[in-house]
């Protein structure tokens, strides 16, 4: 879920935006005589249609297409994995799509990783879903990287997988790289090091890749008397927070104590996804500076604050949901 922030000051957010399908890719990596989840799959990311590949020629240039099924210009060619593995669907706790995408993987056996090298990429900032859960043997851990961003090299598994649904750092790793001109991206997962002989002959699995390219949001206040924000994954209704920065501040980020009003709470959006809106006309007192957070909710479901970003401590669902003021 992406949640965006909302503050009286210039701030950034990013999000997909159906414009930018063109540049979204869903690859499933297995046995290729295999059907790849449906459409209407969205794993931790987007849904649409899955490119089911084995990767394991090196020599090839596979093409890719987008969520619609459409051809798009890049391509990704595959450099260290070796085998295909494939357990039985009653292997796996979970249902449906979820066997589907989960119950087979990419291998390497060596230090080499599972290297999945997009080209002729748009430039621009992409969101990268690495898949790296090795169905045959959940205690099973494997590194998780991207090019250029080598300072976030999450080691994920190792445990089962017990709920039926993609589980940050255990079944995937999300990164966000900026593709420049050159249209490069590269995903890798390996075995994590020191490693022994036995290590490497279990291997590491790569499951699949999901890359979407962002867009810039639109402007957060073009209206005083009106918040902005863009649609969130699955949303139905929409909850809004507000308190004050100085006082998060002060307490170090305390959202429980600076959490002071439920804007919106369980907000139909309007038709037009693209922008979505809530009425606020409170100016904020002189010297005073104003934080907004939106979450989404299903029919079932609350979603997250939560930013999904590395540079977050803690989480805020649970301070703002314990907060006096919060949307219940």
């Amino acid at each position: 879920m992406k949640t965006t922030w909302l503050a009286r000051a210039a701030l950034s957010a990013l999000i997909c935006g159906p414009a930018i399908f063109a540049q979204s890719v869903n690859i499933d990596l297995g046995n290729i005589d295999d059907s790849p989840p449906s459409s209407r799959y969205r794993a931790a990311g987007m849904p649409g249609e899955w490119i089911k590949l084995d990767a394991l020629d090196p020599d090839a240039d596979y093409p890719l297409f987008d969520l619609a099924g459409d051809p798009i210009v890049g391509t990704v060619d595959q450099f260290g994995g070796t085998e295909i593995l494939e357990v039985l669907p009653t292997s796996l706790t979970q249902s449906g799509d979820h066997v589907t995408f989960m119950r087979d993987a990419l291998l390497t056996h060596s230090a080499i990783e599972n290297c999945m090298f997009y080209r002729n990429l748009d430039p621009g900032r992409y969101e990268i879903l690495t898949y790296a859960w090795m169905p045959s043997d959940p205690t099973v851990d494997a590194i998780v990287r991207i090019d250029f961003e080598n300072f976030y090299m999450p080691v994920i598994g190792g445990g089962p997988w017990t709920l039926n649904e993609q589980e940050y750092l255990l079944t995937y790793a999300r990164h966000f790289i900026d593709v420049s001109g050159t249209g490069f991206l590269g995903a890798h997962s390996g075995v994590p090091t020191p490693a022994t002989d036995d290590d490497y002959a279990v291997g590491a699995p790569m499951n699949g890749i999901q890359i979407r390219k962002l867009a810039a949001e639109v402007p957060l206040f073009p209206r005083r008397d009106e918040l902005h924000w863009l649609a969130s994954l699955d949303a139905d209704t929409y909850d809004i927070v507000q308190g004050d920065l100085g006082l998060l501040r002060s307490t170090f980020g305390k959202y429980n104590v600076a959490t002071q009003a439920c804007v919106a709470e369980d907000l139909l959006p309007p038709n037009n996804l693209a922008d979505l809106v809530a009425p606020y006309s409170a100016d904020p007192a002189p010297g005073e500076t104003q934080w907004f957070v939106v979450r989404g909710a299903s029919p079932t479901e609350s979603f997250t604050y939560d930013s999904g970003g590395v540079g977050q401590a803690g989480s805020r669902d649970l301070e703002i949901d314990s907060a006096a003021a919060s949307c219940q």
